[in-house]
């Protein structure tokens, strides 16, 4: 995740080496659980507008899944 952390309303980029984006499912959630934001086929989304700790959940289109931490001032 690029930058991190970030300035909330900011864009986050998912950068992952040697993976295709396309067809991949993007979570952010707070530390509670719920859901804020879920797309599919874009690498950019804007971050929360609150400032805190998030979660970003990639799954890529072959299944593989990675979770990372997004903090945002």
């Amino acid at each position: 995740l690029a930058p991190n952390p970030v300035m909330h309303g900011s864009m986050v980029k998912v950068i992952v080496e040697g993976a295709d984006l396309q067809g991949a499912e993007i979570r952010v959630y707070d530390l509670q659980g719920r859901t804020l934001l879920q797309q599919k086929d874009s690498g950019v989304f804007e971050a929360p507008q609150t400032s805190g700790m998030y979660m970003v959940r990639l799954t890529l289109a072959d299944g593989r899944t990675t979770v990372k931490r997004l903090i945002v001032r």
